[in-house]
């Protein structure tokens, strides 16, 4: 988390307003994993009545760190003290429709935390338990989506969209190969729960792809700091 150099008044204004602002209601439903969720617009309605009758103002731009968008959302007070973070969103270049949902996913996650509310069903965050990511340099490319093969599980284009945007964003956050390895053991049950049952399948392919790439790079760099 970022700061201003004193956050003495921002803390005690934030404290004032968590007391009154209660979680949002989930009016939205992620199909992959069947659950519920508040989307950003319910978010924002639940924190910034609270927020502002405490003289906090909610702050979120996007910036461009080698060709990683990333969202900076701060939290600032009328006293010019502020609290913030930077959560990377996506790597360019990518279609803008992607890049706008995952911008959209990066505002809902990064404010939501930074507030402290919850805006998921317990199911939903233990099966994405790892999108929140950390930025990193040589994460692997996010692609277009893949066509479906015929004799695959029937999904959208959009769901596989969305499924990239979520599986790149948790890529990102891994540094080690054993987390390598947990990432790569919940996406497979991730992909099974969205229709993914087979090897063969495009989606899956794409997935190993990135995940091997991701080992390579991981690999050299054991090998660099060796």
């Amino acid at each position: 988390m970022n700061t201003s150099e004193a956050i003495n008044e921002v803390a005690t204004a934030l404290a004032k307003a968590q007391a009154e602002i209660q979680n949002p209601a989930k009016d939205s439903e992620n199909p992959h994993f069947k659950s519920r969720y508040a989307d950003l617009s319910s978010g924002l309605n639940a924190v910034r009545p609270s927020l502002a009758a405490n003289g906090i103002a909610i702050i979120q731009s996007t910036g461009m760190e080698g060709d990683i968008m990333t969202l900076e959302t701060r939290l600032v007070h009328t006293s010019g003290q502020w609290v913030g973070s930077i959560y990377p969103v996506c790597r360019f270049p990518t279609k803008q429709q992607e890049a706008g949902s995952a911008l959209t996913y990066a505002r809902r996650y990064a404010l939501f935390a930074l507030v402290g509310i919850a805006g998921e069903d317990d199911d939903g965050n233990e099966a994405s338990k790892t999108e929140t990511p950390a930025l990193r340099q040589n994460a692997p490319r996010q692609v277009s989506p893949a066509p479906i093969a015929n004799s695959a599980p029937a999904i959208s284009e959009k769901d596989i969209a969305n499924y990239k945007v979520v599986f790149t964003a948790a890529l990102v956050s891994v540094d080690s190969m054993v987390s390598l390895g947990e990432f790569w053991d919940e996406q497979k049950a991730n992909m099974k729960k969205l229709g993914v049952t087979t090897q063969s399948h495009e989606l899956y392919k794409w997935a190993l792809a990135e995940f091997l790439a991701t080992k390579a790079n991981l690999e050299q760099d054991e090998k660099s700091a060796a």
